[in-house]
């Protein structure tokens, strides 16, 4: 199973800066050698992505990684730990793809199409990681989601609403909308169109919506979804 590099130990950022988001392993595991750090994290992601926590079996993550499971649970107290590290491993990437893009001198336009585009490129990249969140979204796990979500979801609610309060400020959108709810509802359509491309699920949803050939015709999904969001937000078409 091909699965390398879809999980990085760490994320070197713009400016030399590495997110350090909150860790759920022991003290032991950041003593390891990197490979053999990404090859548990890379096996347990992989496993996760495609059963989920619940049916996730440590025996098969251990045999992946290349290790003992003895030597699992030296590394984390329990599956479930070493289920929110991994992903936990999501924030920085989400980091690494936002900023860039928020934070430049591009146009509120431009910015959502460098945001769409996004969405496709980072599905590409990482795609044990995207099932991964679309399987942490639909566990139903109040006390997991409690323990992540704050976390994951303020990167996006943050540069989303910093985002539509700057257009605001520079007289892009009007002065009365609020900017908590446009960002509230464009990070949902990206959401959707992330589900879209990452779970068999959504994709079959996709294609009655859309035709069967709708992954082929990837430019004009982008350009379309883009201009969607851009109508939401009152953008000059």
């Amino acid at each position: 199973m091909a699965y390398a590099n879809d999980l990085p130990d760490q994320v070197q950022q713009e400016g030399g800066r590495v997110s350090s988001p909150r860790v759920f392993y022991k003290d032991v595991f950041s003593r390891i050698s990197p490979e053999k750090r990404q090859r548990v994290l890379q096996a347990a992601a992989a496993e996760f992505a495609e059963k989920g926590l619940n049916l996730a079996n440590i025996n098969v993550i251990a045999e992946r990684a290349g290790i003992s499971v003895g030597s699992l649970y030296k590394y984390f107290e329990s599956k479930t730990h070493l289920y929110l590290e991994v992903v936990n491993r999501g924030l920085p990437l989400l980091e690494e793809a936002l900023d860039p893009i928020v934070n430049s001198s591009l146009s509120l336009e431009e910015k959502v199409d460098s945001l769409v585009a996004a969405v496709f490129d980072g599905v590409r990249a990482y795609p044990v990681m995207n099932r991964l969140y679309h399987r942490f979204t639909a566990e139903g796990d109040s006390e997991l989601a409690e323990k992540l979500s704050s976390s994951l979801e303020s990167v996006t609610a943050n540069a989303y609403t910093a985002l539509m309060r700057q257009a605001k400020e520079d007289g892009v959108l009007s002065h009365d909308c609020d900017e908590a709810i446009l960002a509230f509802g464009m990070d949902n359509i990206l959401l959707c169109i992330q589900f879209s491309l990452s779970s068999e699920y959504w994709k079959d949803r996709m294609r009655i919506y859309l035709g069967a050939d709708i992954l082929e015709r990837e430019s004009d999904l982008k350009k379309q979804m883009s201009r969607f969001i851009k109508g939401a937000l009152g953008l000059r078409l």
